[in-house]
């Protein structure tokens, strides 16, 4: 029997979304995204336009793999809950070592949609705070994925990440890199767009270039 389930996927636009989104399409899981709205960042409009272009490129790559992608569901930043707790946690592990503020969105956004993907690689800040105490499941759709061990975790780790999956947390973005090479899709992540400052040209010093360069992958910066 088919597995029926929906994998709620957070999509920006970049290489580990977009690999999580082609990845789960292409082993015919029924995907659905979502993509965070913030007013603050100039390359918003330039990424939900490149994950429309990104959406029809894997459609079209993999028609026959029986896979659903489903229309992108837009969250504008400034209607998320809030949270003291969850912003309180953010600030403890913040002091401990560079986290994103994205993360506190994220905490509270999965408070509804438990189980959203949040695609975090192999040795980034995440896997930072993360790394020691996850547990990988296995899915008869998409393999393996993981999530956090709560009872082994810190109660702030716990309170940010206990209700994400975590798909590419055991990978590199060169694994990655392999990995679309080897079922054909490597042109699709380069088509992906990352760059926080700018919608034409990667401007090289915003953490999304910064961390491409760092992980194997800064010949993308000359795109």
């Amino acid at each position: 029997m088919k597995n029926e389930q929906v994998f709620k996927v957070f999509w920006t636009s970049g290489w580990d979304s977009t690999f999580t989104v082609a990845q789960y399409f292409r082993q015919g899981a029924h995907v659905k995204p979502y993509y965070v709205y913030d007013d603050n960042r100039s390359s918003r409009d330039k990424e939900i336009e490149s994950i429309g272009k990104l959406s029809q490129l894997i459609k079209q790559r993999f028609a026959d793999s029986g896979g659903q992608l489903d229309e992108l569901t837009i969250i504008k930043r400034q209607d998320i809950k809030q949270s003291l707790r969850s912003y309180f946690s953010y600030k403890i592990l913040k002091s401990r070592a560079h986290l994103g503020r994205q993360y506190f969105w994220l905490a509270r956004l999965t408070k509804e949609l438990q189980g959203t993907a949040v695609s975090v690689h192999k040795d980034g800040s995440v896997d930072h705070f993360i790394g020691e105490c996850v547990k990988e499941v296995e899915d008869s759709t998409v393999g393996k994925y993981c999530v956090l061990k709560k009872n082994e975790a810190d109660k702030h780790v716990r309170a940010l990440f206990g209700n994400m999956s975590f798909p590419v947390i055991k990978l590199t973005k060169l694994d990655m890199k392999a990995i679309a090479e080897q079922h054909g899709f490597l042109d699709i992540l380069h088509s992906t767009w990352f760059c926080h400052n700018s919608t034409t040209t990667p401007c090289g010093h915003c953490n999304p270039c910064k961390s491409l360069a760092k992980f194997g992958l800064a010949y993308r910066l000359d795109e």
